[in-house]
């Protein structure tokens, strides 16, 4: 069975990799291939479609609005929002549907946004715009289009949008600092203009949340102000997982719990868009070096032990350093250590079994680095575990069961992917492998 996205030009389109991933992921023998087409032949299109040469197709600018008079019928949401980008046949009826409502609701869901009765302030008024309007409304938003011309925006929206506040950029510095949610909608940001954003730094202050629907580069200019201001901040990438996926559900290739497809393939893509490391966390015994080293091996990285980094810098033993100076200073030396190769590239990076403790290190290690929990059961930690070179295990094997206790949650927040370690060894290491290669 074959699908495909459909636009005039696609340049370097992520959909063939996310719906080939998502084939992977469901052991589907299909295919996605890139379609550019020039207007006169989108008939041709719908032929393929009604023929089933083709299954269905997504649908990018421009073609969003121009394909609708081939189709038989759209859903209530395509309607409103005046545009789709998911068609499939139905019943020998060509349906259009639009995901991106999808994506940015599951987007605000899965990052714990509520826009209820919050003020939203969506910068743009283009055709991204207007799904993301549509869904914010229906949950229970009140929503402002911020544009460089609000009449002009007002005329675009008002026979489809009821009670929209309209204003343009320079009034933004007049609202007041509640609990209001940023939403851009404009391309000012993205690479490789990555020096521009849509609204002055100081106005960040006024949002308890930020989401930027540009996802290269990874954090904008605007992402970065809220970054620096601890507001909680949002960009694109998943979304654009989540309306993939979405659409898949739509063609019945895909059911049940839509948000583990889309976790599998947005970490995976993040590393390849993102991030040059990998750093494994977990237990002590849980088998972060052992699956680390040939891991490295594998994606021709360097491998970094943060243990053994911190005895060459000292030229003591773990044990001498808590023996001598405690674990306070232990963990600051630790702390130290992360500064430095968090900062590097291309490593995959084997922490102690304490660097949740400071959730710095964790922010550290994330700025260039996927965090992978290695989640070992705690009977195999305990029949496995070598307590020479662990000061905090040297006395007591049972304060294994009390440090398992106390970091098991830790282990599990900081983590942006967790690999089970309860099988065989190559079981876990091609498991490691899944969750990270595309």
């Amino acid at each position: 069975m074959s699908y495909g996205l459909l636009g005039e030009k696609l340049g370097h389109s992520y959909s063939k990799i996310i719906h080939e991933e998502c084939y992977k992921i469901e052991n589907l023998n299909y295919s996605y291939e890139l379609i550019e087409i020039e207007k006169e032949n989108l008939k041709e299109i719908e032929k393929k479609i009604r023929n089933k040469n083709l299954y269905g197709v997504n649908i990018t600018i421009p073609y969003k609005t121009e394909f609708i008079k081939y189709l038989d019928d759209i859903s209530e949401n395509a309607k409103a929002i005046g545009a789709v980008n998911t068609v499939y046949l139905k019943n020998n009826k060509l349906i259009g549907d639009n995901t991106d409502y999808y994506g940015f609701k599951l987007t605000l869901e899965y990052n714990s946004i509520d826009c209820k009765n919050k003020d939203v302030y969506i910068l743009g008024s283009g055709g991204s715009a207007r799904a993301i309007l549509k869904c914010i409304l229906d949950l229970g938003g009140k929503a402002h289009i911020v544009s460089r011309d609000k009449n002009q925006a007002e005329e675009k929206f008002k026979n489809t949008f009821k009670n929209i506040n309209y204003l343009e950029y320079s009034e933004l510095d007049n609202i007041n600092k509640n609990n209001n949610i940023l939403i851009n909608c404009t391309p000012i940001g993205m690479y490789p203009k990555v020096e521009n954003a849509p609204i002055k730094e100081d106005i960040i202050e006024k949002f308890e949340a930020v989401v930027d629907i540009v996802y290269n580069p990874e954090i904008t200019k605007l992402l970065k102000y809220a970054k620096d201001k601890n507001i909680k901040y949002v960009n694109g990438l998943f979304m654009l997982v989540a309306q993939a996926v979405k659409a898949e559900e739509l063609w019945g290739n895909v059911e049940g719990n839509l948000i583990e497809i889309i976790e599998k393939i947005y970490f995976k893509l993040k590393i390849q868009l993102y991030k040059s490391n990998i750093v494994f966390i977990g237990m002590p015994g849980s088998g972060k070096t052992t699956f680390g080293e040939k891991i490295a091996e594998k994606l021709n990285k360097t491998f970094i032990d943060l243990d053994d980094e911190i005895e060459k810098s000292t030229n003591m033993s773990i044990s001498q350093i808590f023996e001598k100076y405690g674990e306070k200073r232990f963990r600051e030396i630790e702390s130290e250590i992360v500064q430095k190769f968090s900062k590097e590239n291309n490593l995959l990076i084997s922490t102690g079994g304490g660097i949740i403790k400071n959730n710095k290190n964790i922010e550290a290690l994330k700025e260039n680095g996927i965090v992978i929990f290695i989640d070992r059961p705690l009977e195999n930690l305990i029949s496995n575990i070598d307590v020479e070179h662990r000061p905090l295990l040297k006395d007591n094997v049972e304060y294994l069961k009390i440090l398992y206790n106390e970091r098991y949650e830790l282990y599990n927040k900081a983590a942006d992917v967790v690999v089970k370690n309860n099988t065989d060894f190559n079981n876990v290491l091609e498991n490691i492998i899944k969750n990270i290669v595309i």
